[in-house]
């Protein structure tokens, strides 16, 4: 294991302020900073403004608890809109989803969904079922609506 040299140390405990500071002022409660930064450790060395997009982002569309969304989807901090976030709303968009803000509150994991390995092969699943309302489905059971594991028993049960 290398020891980073002191004037990096000194640097990074020099950021740290304003990386708390941001967190905090996005609403991420001061018992949560520590998983966000255990989960997402880039928040420390990453500049607030390259962290902004997504939370940009999710503003544009409705969705008020940054602090919340955050907390439970520390990924959100710097991801991608344009490749990753805005592609997943896009598509939850040309399946009926209506309240994408509402959604994205309740399911802000979303950002670390996996399109062709997860997404993909849940709405594929649920597309299978005649006369079915994907969107209205998703909008129901926003964490399970993604995941094809989490749908097959149920699909399953109900011939």
């Amino acid at each position: 294991r290398i020891a980073p040299s002191a004037p990096l140390a000194a640097d990074a405990l020099g950021r740290l302020p304003s990386r708390l500071a941001f967190l905090q002022g996005l609403g991420v409660p001061d018992a949560a900073v520590a998983a966000v930064v255990r989960r997402n450790p880039s928040v420390l060395s990453t500049e607030p403004q390259a962290l902004s997009p997504g939370l940009d982002y999710l503003l544009s569309l409705g969705v008020a608890d940054l602090g919340g969304s955050v907390r439970r989807a520390p990924d959100l901090l710097g991801c991608s809109v344009r490749r990753d976030l805005g592609l997943k709303v896009a598509i939850l968009q040309s399946l009926g989803v209506r309240d994408i803000a509402r959604y994205l509150s309740r399911n802000p994991r979303l950002v670390s969904i996996d399109v062709e390995r997860q997404m993909r092969p849940a709405v594929e699943l649920l597309s299978s079922i005649p006369e079915l309302e994907v969107g209205r489905v998703l909008e129901q059971l926003p964490t399970v609506g993604l995941n094809a594991e989490a749908i097959a028993p149920r699909i399953e049960y109900y011939p």
